[in-house]
């Protein structure tokens, strides 16, 4: 049934400690009672109202959804639904979304009142009418940043002070306007089906911080990111949490008058490791030779050697089905035939002095050591 919050009261949910947490009401879709007809003399009755939502506030009070840490995670359903309750007084209410765990919100609300995150990941997926979003973190909480995520739709303003605003991979967050901060962020996502995508219905006012995840099957090409009616200003800066690539450029098209906002990835970065010697492994003395490509067209070559005869480990050639580098290290994974039988394999190579070399097969065997002899060079 519906949830009354009285005037000037907080009512919470809160995620329990480490454990997928779900919260959920009945959305009551009612019908307005029809008036009463009053006998000889009398008055008739006036029609009754239709409450729609499932948690009502009333003046002064909030709602507040607490994921306390880090690992908590709170799902609200689809029938989680909020509004102020005009029967009692209208305004001053607020919906809070804090701590620094997940909320993940499936519900429909025309909510008109102030959603405020506070450090959480408020991951919306259903709809959010009218209201006013800011998204910020409370630096006596945590120091970790506000997110916005999903890809629901707010149909209001959203400001993101200290926070960032994070389509879901592959999806499209949508929003009334947008309003960035020098501390804010928009993160995307980019691989080879395309992007997360931040679709603005109004107006957006850019500044903060581009942060792109370009993943390593991602390929050369044009991505948009975000998308307005109109936009103003631009990002201070760009940052990656993936692959660097070689070349790109940050476009706000059509110049002069910019509705959406593209990164043109020109050049990948190719990437190259090798190296050979020996390890002194458990069971004496391993040896092996390996050679790995990535091109700026995202093509892999890769082959390895590897003898560890103390244990009866020994493959040539393997099918390298995964090449990823990173800093001084690359990682290769894949297939060998071992004993007559596939079995999957991951090989970590880092270069350094001495450098080291790390195998691990499915069927259990695992070696890492630091090279005696020899040595591996990252590119």
């Amino acid at each position: 049934g519906a949830i009354f919050v009285d005037s000037n009261l907080n009512f919470t949910v809160k995620a329990l400690p480490s454990v997928s947490t779900s919260f959920n009401t009945t959305n009551n879709t009612t019908i307005a009672g029809t008036p009463g007809t009053a006998g000889p003399g009398g008055t008739n009755g006036n029609p009754g109202s239709a409450l729609g939502n499932s948690i009502f506030l009333r003046s002064g009070s909030s709602l507040k959804f607490l994921a306390q840490d880090v690992d908590d995670l709170l799902t609200l359903g689809s029938g989680v639904g909020f509004i102020d309750d005009t029967s009692f007084g209208a305004g001053g209410t607020n919906v809070y979304a804090k701590g620094d765990g997940t909320i993940i919100y499936n519900g429909t609300t025309d909510y008109a009142g102030a959603v405020t995150i506070q450090n959480a990941n408020f991951k919306v997926n259903g709809a959010i009418d009218n209201a006013p979003i800011t998204v910020d973190r409370d630096t006596g909480f945590s120091t970790q940043k506000g997110t916005l995520s999903g890809t629901g739709t707010l149909t209001g303003g959203v400001t993101a002070a200290a926070g960032i605003i994070s389509a879901d991979a592959g999806g499209t967050l949508t929003l009334g306007n947008l309003n960035l901060g020098s501390t804010s962020e928009i993160h995307s996502e980019i691989d080879s089906g395309g992007t997360s995508l931040v679709g603005v219905t109004g107006a957006a006012a850019l500044a903060g911080t581009l942060e792109l995840n370009v993943d390593s099957d991602a390929t050369v090409g044009t991505y948009q990111i975000l998308t307005s009616s109109g936009i103003t200003g631009t990002f201070d800066s760009v940052s990656f949490t993936g692959i660097t690539p070689a070349e790109y450029t940050l476009s706000y098209l059509p110049v002069g008058a910019p509705t959406y906002v593209q990164f043109n990835i020109l050049r990948l970065a190719g990437s190259s490791g090798s190296g050979s010697g020996t390890l002194a492994g458990p069971s004496g003395q391993i040896t092996f030779n390996l050679s790995a490509t990535r091109n700026t067209q995202n093509e892999i070559t890769a082959s390895l050697f590897y003898n560890d005869p103390g244990a009866g480990v020994h493959f040539d050639n393997p099918v390298v089905t995964s090449l990823n580098f990173s800093g001084s290290q690359v990682t290769m994974s894949g297939t060998v035939n071992f004993q007559n039988s596939p079995v999957t394999f991951t090989a970590i190579a880092t270069g350094g002095s001495p450098g080291s070399l790390s195998v691990t097969l499915s069927n259990g065997y695992s070696v890492t050591e630091n090279l005696t002899s020899g040595e591996v060079s990252i590119q």
